[in-house]
């Protein structure tokens, strides 16, 4: 029998199998919020930020919120922003980074900050993030049709106690809502919902994270070219054209300025695990020195060619096995989300959240061969303890099985072992079953 998501768009959501989802869904939320209790997060350095700047939107100081970004331009510290922050944070301390997120996240942000001191934004944004694992969850349910309680508390699950899960909330990240956002997005896209809604969820996602743009592509293939030109004139408008028309000069100028600064950055710290970084420490003798050096720099140009290259040809063929073979509705959707990833110059290691999808799937869909299984497995245990095998000194069990990556190859690994997952998901995963090809 077809999966659910690889029905035809006729098949619709009753209520029925609505309310069991909300009630598997109550189920795995207490229990991971039970199971989660005994977590202590850290100062949450890329939280701050966001409350920072949400409160200085408030105060109408636009031209402090994008142009300080002391992560990115460190000749244009601002005083306004030290200042502020050090009186918002107080008695934590006011670490170097920045806000680099789209205006609409920052306008959703600013009644929060306005009626909420800092600590109680952190402790709100570790709910809030307990409850997108939950909604993952349900996401990747619907993707495997597992629909018995206990699947769906497994799903949940190891996405909870993945490395890459909880270093996204210690550091106070906003992959988990924009994994949510982009996977309920690509469920609306396939199902018989209004265009506009999967738009409005994909627009929530590249709020969060700006490269989650990339969205714009899964419409034309879940709903065809008509579907996919509107919603990409919907989201070009809604995100770019919209915020220029209705927002201050100086914040839109400084926003523009942010992301042309972010395109050509990098750096080699030892969670930065892009293609280019990869790149770059085989050229750099003293990379094992600099894992903790989290300044950005230019990456050369010869490294940015080549890492381009090398996702276009990653692309080009991806796109031409899928065109030959289209496997399931399902594995397109999850190999896409992982795919993502790829282009990116700076890819933390919690960005890998958007690889659970796929190695789920691969892992634990009943239909999958044995050797797509392994290939999930393996991504899925890599996610697992990403951290301790890209750090020196890992976890003493982690160390025991693997040493931890003191080459430029090894963690060239993990970006590795998702293209090649993406790979095996459209050559070998099943096809959807109406499908007459």
């Amino acid at each position: 029998m077809p999966d659910a998501c690889d029905l035809p768009r006729e098949q619709g959501l009753t209520w029925p199998r609505a309310r069991q989802a909300l009630l598997r869904c109550a189920c795995c939320a207490a229990l991971l919020f039970a199971a989660h209790s005994g977590l202590q997060p850290r100062s949450h350095i890329d939280l701050y930020p966001s409350y920072v700047a949400a409160r200085l939107a408030n105060e109408g100081l636009w031209e402090h919120i994008y142009h300080p970004t002391v992560w990115l331009f460190r000749e244009s510290d601002d005083p306004v922003w030290n200042q502020r922050g050090r009186a918002l944070l107080a008695p934590q301390p006011l670490l170097e980074t920045s806000f680099v997120y789209h205006p609409w996240y920052l306008q959703g942000l600013r009644p929060i900050a306005a009626l909420v001191p800092y600590a109680s934004f952190q402790a709100s944004w570790i709910v809030l993030n307990r409850l997108c694992i939950v909604a993952i969850g349900l996401a990747l349910a619907l993707l495997l049709r597992a629909e018995r309680w206990r699947d769906q508390l497994l799903l949940t699950l190891v996405l909870a106690f993945a490395s890459t899960s909880i270093d996204s909330v210690d550091v106070g990240q906003n992959e988990l809502p924009a994994l949510s956002f982009a996977l309920f997005a690509a469920l609306a896209w396939r199902s018989r919902a209004p265009l506009w809604l999967g738009g409005l969820l994909a627009a929530c996602a590249w709020a969060c994270k700006p490269w989650c743009a990339a969205l714009i592509v899964l419409p034309f293939v879940l709903r065809g070219l008509r579907a996919g030109v509107m919603t990409a004139a919907g989201l070009g408008f809604a995100m770019v054209i919209l915020p220029e028309l209705c927002m201050p000069a100086a914040l839109m100028r400084d926003y523009r300025a942010a992301l042309a600064g972010m395109a050509g950055m990098s750096n080699i710290a030892f969670n930065n695990v892009s293609l280019l970084a990869s790149l770059e420490r085989l050229t750099t003798p003293d990379w094992l020195q600099r894992l903790d050096d989290w300044a950005p720099h230019v990456a050369p140009l010869w490294s940015r060619v080549l890492a381009h290259s090398l996702t276009l040809i990653l692309f080009a063929s991806g796109a031409w096995v899928w065109w030959r073979r289209r496997p399931a509705v399902r594995y397109t959707i999850a190999a896409y989300l992982a795919f993502m990833l790829v282009p990116l110059g700076i890819c933390w290691t919690h960005y890998f959240v958007f690889a659970f999808p796929l190695a789920c799937l691969c892992t634990f869909d009943e239909r999958s061969r044995w050797l797509l299984r392994a290939a999930g497995f393996a991504l899925l245990a890599l996610l697992f303890g990403l951290m301790e095998f890209l750090q020196i000194g890992g976890h003493p069990l982690w160390t025991a099985l693997l040493q931890p990556a003191v080459h430029p190859w090894q963690h060239a690994t993990p970006m590795l072992l998702l293209v090649a997952t993406c790979f095996a998901a459209l050559s070998l995963a099943p096809r959807d079953a109406h499908d007459t090809r």
